[in-house]
This record gives structure tokens, C-alpha cells and sequence, in this order.
């Protein structure tokens, strides 16, 4: 009789157990497939932050334009900085920073962040993506079965989170900044020198919005150039299920329509689904076996899996294709330095230089291998250069953006703070607005970026040189970011 009962409560207790893991396999399933549905969780979760944050009554709203480093950057040590300093005024700071994006879009979207968050002051770190040098998050290859988990949606979900409650501990002071190594640059696909991906940044009509292009799409449902702008205008607002049907559409009415596939390609890989963008980048080069951004993208996809034989191929024949691009040498001796394949990385390197001497990121992958190999008074030479080169300037688009953004608050009566990228000179873009009187506050953040990096080392204070000269920001850069912000803020706006 007690056998019975004990056999009876192990047979429960199994159905149990296999009850709760079939319960946890459902949830992870539905999870997943909430997820895919739901795109990049990343903006939600800035969306959520922003929305709690300007629910504080009484805060002086602060909105946050510019690129992956506004979006991964400075904005939530700003706001700690801020309200930190004792001044009476609580400070609300509302990133809308948004990876890989450019001037262009984001004043296409300045009208209706205005409206959204109403914010008493706009500060914007902008341009540098308007080159064509695509500012990805920092990327390195897995084995097999990681890249596999991290296929999952909900990995990255958990990752996210774990990355998001680090970070409001980091910046709540709970917990210490991680100080990270140097990442080595490795030439990611998003560096459109010869235009891998078309931006059509000149040509973006800030009166385009959804409705307007839903309107396009179902007027036009069988032009294949209408599918392709549609497609770009919801990838660049991250809206990627809707980016991908319409551009996978386009292929379909145009089969040879290589700027659809570009960008599916770039999509694919921005999910870190390296094999899909592996499939159309082979598709592009059967259209056009001489497409050299074809095979640089195919080199980045191989990277990322991993496939370091096979990425050097791919740039060995875009190199034989075309030996005088230097954005080529540049991306071999990238992959070398990746491998620490030092001499091979240097002299690949120079070479590139050779052909292109104004090259900026040929010049920084050189300083990361200098210093990498522990030659100081190579890495300082050749930090001198990229001064040498002027990289601060900003292009025509970047100034005729900036303008227009200032004639956009300008209307609505708002202040505007321009702050320069690290390392960079203030001369360049206090003279786009040579001819504007007043209404501009501007953030230097040269000399004292330049003292940090002297004192503490390069790694310090950004992750990587994907710019040349500077990079994304460790927390101990957004740290000083932040710092050089709000005593800009607090002098010219509040006087103290």
C-alpha cells in the first residue's frame, strides 16, 4: 500500500515537472515569436524610459538627438549628472538617438518628436554618419552554436535586459563602470564608401511619414521603385518586418533591382543573420560579378560567422577587381588585426594608404595595431595624421541639416545645443552657423577628451575607432560626455 502511494507521488511529481518545463518551452516559444513580431526591443525599451521620464511634473525636458553614440551613449549619465548637481531643477533627458541613422532622417522626425515630448531644450550629436561610415554596434565573431542562440529573439531580449538593468545601476552608482579593451576595427558591412547601401540622404521629405508612403505602396503596388523607397523609409525607422516584405516585393517585381537587395542584405546582417545576408550578397554578385560592394559585403558576413578564410577571399578578389580602392585595403588589414595577424595587418595597411593618403580609418586601424604591438611612437605618428587629415569637417548635407533643424526649433521657440564628437575640433560646427546670431549653445568636448586619452589610454574611454579619430563611448566616455554637457547646459541656460 505505501509502494503504491510512493509510486503514485513520483508519477505525479513527474507529470509535475514535465507540466512546468512544457509550460516554460510554450512561454519561450510565444516569447519568440512575440518578439520577431515586435522588431527591435531595443527602441521599445528607449521608448519606454523616454515616456516614464516625462512624467515627471515640473522637469525641464531635455531631448536627445543623433546617432548609435546618442542611443547607446550619453543620455541617461546626463540626466544622473544633471539632477546630481543640486541646483533646484529636476531634469528629465529623452534619448531618441537612433543606431545607424543619418542628419537627414532625423530632421525628417524632429517635428514629430517636438510634438510627442515637448521639450523645453534640443541637443544634437550628428553628422558623422552622413560620410557614408554606418555606425554599427561593436560585433565579434561566435562559434557556430553561440550564433545560433543568439539568433533567438529572446536571447537578445535577455541580453538587453540584462544590458539595460547594468547600465541604470552603473548610472544609479550601485555598481562600478566596466573598463573595456580596445575592440580591434574590423571594417563592418554598414561602411558604405562606394555606396553599399543608398541613403538617398538629400532627397528625404520631412512631410514623408507612414501614411504617406502606405498611400505610395497602394497606388503603386506593382512598381518596384516605389517598394524599394517604401522599404528603406521603414528600415530606417526600424520598423523591420514591414522593410523586409516590402523590399523582398521589389525583388520580386525587378529581379536585377541590386539597391533592394543592398539593403535586405544590411537587414539581415543588423539581426545578426549572417547566413541570410551571406545568400544575397552571392545573389548580388551573380547579377554583377564585378561589384566590389558586393564582395565587401560578402567579407563582412563571412566575419561574422566566423569565416575568416573566406571573408579574406571575398576582399582578395574585390582587391583584384579594383587594386586602387583603399576602403578595400583597409578592410583586409582589419580582418589581419582581428586575427593579430600584426605584420600582415601593417603591411596591407600601408598600402591602402599608399593608394588613398587621406584614408582616416586606415590611419586608426594602424594606431590600434601600434598600440596593440606595444610601439607607442608608431601609434603617435599616426594619431598625428588623422589631426593632420581634418576628419572634423562636415559635409553639405550635414550643414544644410543642421540649419534646417535650427529653423525647425527656431519655430517653435526652443534652444538648441550642438555638441562636437570626441576628440573633434568645435571649428567646424561653429562655422555652419557663421551667419546665425544667437540661439546655440555649443559643447567642445576636444581638449578635454585629448587630456583623458593622454592620462588614461585610448580603451578608457571608447570601445572602438570605427570614425577614425574616435568611437563609440565606454561608460567612462559617456561619463565625461555627459559631464561636458551639463556644465554647458547649466552655464549658458541657468547661469550657474
Amino acid at each position: 500500500m505505501q509502494e503504491n502511494s510512493q509510486a503514485k507521488l513520483k508519477t505525479g511529481l513527474k507529470k509535475k515537472i514535465a507540466l512546468i518545463i512544457f509550460g516554460l518551452f510554450l512561454f519561450f516559444v510565444l516569447l519568440e515569436i512575440g518578439l520577431r513580431l515586435g522588431g527591435f526591443i531595443l527602441l521599445s525599451i528607449q521608448e519606454h524610459n523616454n515616456l516614464r521620464s516625462i512624467k515627471q511634473k515640473g522637469a525641464y525636458r531635455i531631448l536627445c538627438l543623433g546617432e548609435s553614440t546618442t542611443m547607446d551613449g550619453y543620455p541617461a549619465y546626463l540626466e544622473k549628472d544633471l539632477n546630481g548637481r543640486k541646483t533646484g531643477i529636476v531634469f528629465s533627458v529623452i534619448n531618441k538617438g537612433i543606431s545607424g541613422t543619418d542628419t537627414s532622417v532625423i530632421v525628417s522626425e524632429l517635428e514629430n518628436n517636438l510634438n510627442k515630448y515637448s521639450p523645453d531644450l534640443v541637443i544634437t550629436m550628428m553628422g558623422i554618419n552622413d560620410r557614408g561610415v554606418y555606425m554599427p554596434r561593436p560585433q565579434a565573431p561566435a562559434s557556430k552554436s553561440r550564433l545560433f542562440l543568439r539568433s533567438f529573439r529572446t536571447y537578445k531580449l535577455a541580453k538587453l535586459l540584462a544590458l539595460h538593468i547594468a547600465k541604470k545601476a552603473e548610472v544609479a552608482g550601485f555598481i562600478k563602470p566596466a573598463i573595456n579593451k580596445p575592440t580591434i576595427p574590423q571594417g563592418e558591412g554598414k561602411e558604405q564608401e562606394a555606396g553599399l547601401i543608398p541613403r538617398d540622404t538629400g532627397k528625404i521629405n520631412p512631410g514623408e511619414n507612414e501614411k504617406y508612403w502606405m498611400k505610395r505602396v497602394d497606388k503603386n503596388p506593382r512598381n518596384a521603385r516605389v517598394c524599394l523607397e517604401a522599404g528603406k523609409f521603414y528600415a530606417y525607422r526600424g520598423k523591420i518586418l514591414e522593410a523586409k516584405e516590402l523590399l523582398k516585393r521589389a525583388i520580386e517585381l525587378e529581379p536585377r533591382q541590386v539597391d533592394a537587395y543592398y539593403m535586405l542584405a544590411w537587414l539581415y546582417q543588423d539581426g545578426l543573420q549572417y547566413l541570410e545576408s551571406e545568400k544575397i550578397y552571392k545573389e548580388i554578385i551573380l547579377i554583377n560579378s564585378d561589384s566590389i560592394p558586393a564582395y565587401w559585403g560578402l567579407a563582412d558576413a563571412y566575419l561574422f560567422s566566423g569565416k575568416f578564410a573566406e571573408s579574406e577571399e571575398a576582399l582578395k578578389k574585390a582587391l583584384k577587381l579594383a587594386p586602387e580602392n583603399a576602403e578595400t585595403y583597409f578592410k583586409l588589414g582589419s580582418l589581419y588585426l582581428k586575427q593579430k595577424k600584426f605584420l600582415q595587418a601593417q603591411e596591407v595597411l600601408r598600402e591602402g594608404l599608399a593608394v588613398n593618403p587621406g584614408h582616416e580609418r586606415a590611419c586608426g586601424a594602424l594606431v590600434a595595431l601600434y598600440e596593440e604591438m606595444g610601439r607607442d611612437s608608431s601609434a603617435e605618428e599616426y594619431r598625428k595624421k588623422l589631426e593632420d587629415l581634418a576628419v572634423a569637417k562636415f559635409n553639405s548635407v550635414s550643414k544644410d541639416n543642421y540649419l534646417r533643424l535650427k529653423a525647425v526649433l527656431d519655430k517653435h521657440g526652443k534652444k538648441l545645443v550642438c555638441v562636437q564628437y570626441p576628440l573633434r575640433s568645435i571649428g567646424p560646427l561653429k562655422d555652419i552657423f557663421r551667419e546665425v546670431k544667437e540661439g546655440i549653445i555649443f559643447v567642445d568636448n576636444q581638449a578635454s577628451f585629448k587630456k583623458a586619452v593622454e592620462e588614461e589610454g585610448y580603451a578608457e574611454y571608447f570601445l572602438d575607432n570605427f570614425a577614425g579619430d574616435f568611437g563609440h563611448c565606454t561608460p567612462k566616455g559617456n561619463e565625461l560626455l555627459a559631464e561636458n554637457i551639463a556644465k554647458a547646459v547649466l552655464k549658458e541656460i541657468f547661469n550657474k
